[in-house]
């Protein structure tokens, strides 16, 4: 055997032994399936971010299958666990998601996390990680976040001799709309309003009963709040606003209505904040924005949805899975998708990328929901949180149409759909008692 021979195979003897103790491992192929929730008008971006990872990791192959709401990604990843083959990754709402974190459907990334130089927690805003949290486990990361803001229509409140911006307290909420009220075909009916509330408040409910000082939820996440006092007081604002002054459209403003210069100002989620200025202008009736209305306290809801790590799959899927995560969690990846989505940046550092500075200087109006981070809170979420709000917040017959058509007393209303929620709470608590994951 010539010398050459002999270093070859010595080297060759070498990297065997090196592979056999994991210093030098080929890298295996690996699949991990994704189910999210991304609106069509962004979804691109989501998954040109995903090809550019499979680009950076070759071995990984990510398959995607979009569900086309939280609602129907949250049945289908109830069937796919059901049947033994549930995503890697799910995208899910906050209010969704609890229980499944609650009950251990999602794996703890903390430890990834903690050998990840690129994931430092303390540049994301701690609200948003509360919505991805349970007991200190960290099950994915926040992405699709957004508050509520006031979109306003500046020509409009000039008519009524109004500033053009939006109402700062609930008293100037009731001055806006009693001046903005018009009957412009004399009919006797509004054709103009102050604002409106849509069909379904959602997270408004949140809103103004934080506003009011109120909480939808008890400080333990065991029983409802939103038939306390102050609770009564926000919906008997509302009502009022609707149904006795007659300022607040219900339900909510059509198209060619919100768009037609109809309202004053209108609260609706900052994604999709662009796409409305834009219509604003192409209507003719100019779209700027401003923050929502204080009353006790200043208070916002964070609603929106993260992308959480499924408890399932290989070892090297569970690895893969963190990776996508991390490299979607990126600063710079961050900023394409809040600019390309109108959803919010979740980490400081995505803000000074040149992208948002870029946006902030041609929309100003992209920094309202920013600034109201300062008292933003995550939108209720608690064991069995969605069954209540499907049960109560969207029961049209028992709770709404009573509210907001039918005049009914606030707090009768309001202490017969807390005996559901409490019911409906009290039932899952006692399947799972504790959250499935110890503190950390």
């Amino acid at each position: 055997m010539t010398c050459r021979s002999k270093r070859m195979t010595l080297l060759n003897t070498l990297l065997l032994l090196l592979v056999a103790v994991g210093v030098v491992s080929a890298q295996t192929p690996v699949t991990i399936h994704v189910l999210d929730a991304m609106g069509l008008g962004f979804r691109d971006t989501f998954l040109e971010l995903i090809a550019e990872f499979e680009q950076e990791y070759p071995h990984i192959k990510v398959e995607a299958q979009r569900a086309t709401s939280y609602v129907d990604a949250s049945e289908k990843f109830i069937v796919a666990m059901m049947g033994g083959t549930p995503p890697n990754i799910l995208h899910l709402s906050h209010a969704r998601s609890f229980d499944l974190r609650w009950t251990g459907a999602f794996m703890p990334i903390n430890d990834y996390i903690a050998n990840d130089p690129n994931m430092d927690l303390d540049d994301f805003y701690p609200p948003f990680l509360e919505t991805v949290m349970v007991n200190g486990n960290i099950y994915g990361i926040p992405y699709t976040v957004s508050t509520p803001i006031a979109y306003v229509w500046p020509e409009t409140l000039s008519e009524a001799g109004l500033p053009p911006r939006a109402p700062e307290t609930w008293d100037e909420i009731v001055e806006f709309g009693r001046r903005l009220k018009r009957d412009l075909d004399g009919d006797g009916n509004p054709d103009r309003w102050g604002m409106d509330i849509t069909r379904e408040p959602d997270w408004l409910t949140d809103a103004f009963i934080g506003q009011a000082g109120g909480s939808m939820l008890s400080a333990d996440l065991r029983t409802v709040a939103y038939n306390s006092d102050a609770a009564v007081r926000a919906m008997q604002f509302l009502q009022d606003g609707i149904l006795v002054e007659g300022f607040i459209r219900y339900p909510g403003a059509p198209t060619d209505e919100f768009y037609g210069g109809r309202l004053g100002w209108a609260y609706r989620t900052t994604a999709g904040l662009p796409q409305r200025i834009q219509q604003g202008q192409e209507w003719m009736h100019p779209i700027t924005a401003g923050p929502m209305a204080c009353d006790v306290e200043c208070f916002v809801p964070i609603g929106g949805g993260g992308l959480l790590a499924v408890d399932t799959g290989t070892e090297a899927e569970r690895e893969a899975s963190y990776l996508l995560l991390s490299f979607l969690a990126r600063p710079e990846n961050v900023a394409r998708f809040a600019i390309a989505s109108g959803y919010m940046a979740v980490r400081r550092s995505a803000l000074m990328e040149p992208i948002m500075q870029d946006a902030f200087s041609e929309t100003p109006e992209y920094q309202i929901t920013y600034a109201q981070l300062a008292y933003a809170h995550p939108q209720a979420q608690g064991p069995a949180w969605a069954t209540v709000l499907d049960a109560v917040w969207k029961d049209r017959p028992n709770v709404l149409d009573p509210l907001f058509i039918h005049g009914a007393p606030v707090r009768t209303v309001l202490d017969e759909a807390a005996r559901t929620g409490n019911r409906l709470m009290a039932e899952f608590l006692a399947q799972h008692p504790e959250p499935a994951h110890p503190a950390r």
